[in-house]
């Protein structure tokens, strides 16, 4: 089996999604070059933080259907599954979705495709760990957020945008920089490692499990275990 990722981020989602696939599909290498995919490999492409998606898309499919023709000819596997992670943003995740899922029906390739979209950002799916929050933080910030809203009861998809922030994927990273600091644990776009652990990743499964809170990463479960991911 080869799978092929195309994620939004600069560093965090090429670092996250990179760990959680060894966690999930330990038998997957993964190939930096097109031409090193043979079998059971993944290929990781970053878009870098540009928002031309269907470009983007475009060119992923083409790589992969370059792949593919040259893998029947030399008797390679050719990838089977696309996924395309993105952040809804400020948009609605479900018309996220349908723009992602419209934009991959209008390309033409063998392979299964699958719209992976973080509902609001990526740090949204990290709030959901419930034992990273404190009863009692120290942390003056995170008192007045989780007074505002506490993502260990509520799901974090549906937490709004604190006043003063400019936009809701803002204030979900500060809110899980500050959380993760009260455990003296640090986190950023360029070091994410907090969140690439094998036992971070069980929690957020075990949260959508007992809450069915963050269902947008409930959708990335679901394709992953359907694939025998060990997820």
């Amino acid at each position: 089996m080869n799978l092929y990722f195309l994620v939004e981020g600069r560093q965090t989602e090429k670092k996250v999604y990179q760990s959680w696939i060894s966690h999930v599909f330990s038998d997957l290498k993964k190939a930096d070059v097109i031409g090193d995919v043979r079998t059971n490999n993944y290929r990781l492409f970053s878009i870098e933080g540009n928002t031309d998606r269907l470009d983007n898309i475009e060119k992923a499919i083409s790589e992969i259907n370059w792949h593919n023709k040259m893998a029947a000819e030399q008797g390679k596997e050719p990838f089977d599954h696309l996924f395309v992670c993105l952040d809804a943003e400020e948009v609605d995740w479900p018309i996220r979705v349908t723009q992602v899922e419209h934009l991959l029906s209008n390309q033409v390739s063998p392979t299964q495709s699958h719209a992976i979209v973080h509902n609001c950002c990526i740090e949204t799916w990290f709030l959901g760990n419930r034992e990273m929050m404190k009863r009692n933080p120290q942390s003056e910030n995170l008192r007045v957020w989780k007074t505002f809203y506490d993502v260990s009861v509520g799901c974090p998809e549906s937490m709004a945008c604190y006043p003063g922030f400019r936009v809701k994927a803002e204030f979900h990273l500060e809110y899980l920089k500050e959380m993760l600091r009260e455990r003296n644990l640090n986190y950023s776009k360029k070091l994410p490692r907090a969140v690439q652990d094998e036992n971070y990743l069980r929690a957020l499964v075990n949260r959508y499990e007992t809450t069915g809170h963050i269902q947008s990463f409930g959708r990335l479960v679901t394709v992953w275990r359907s694939l025998r991911g060990n997820i």
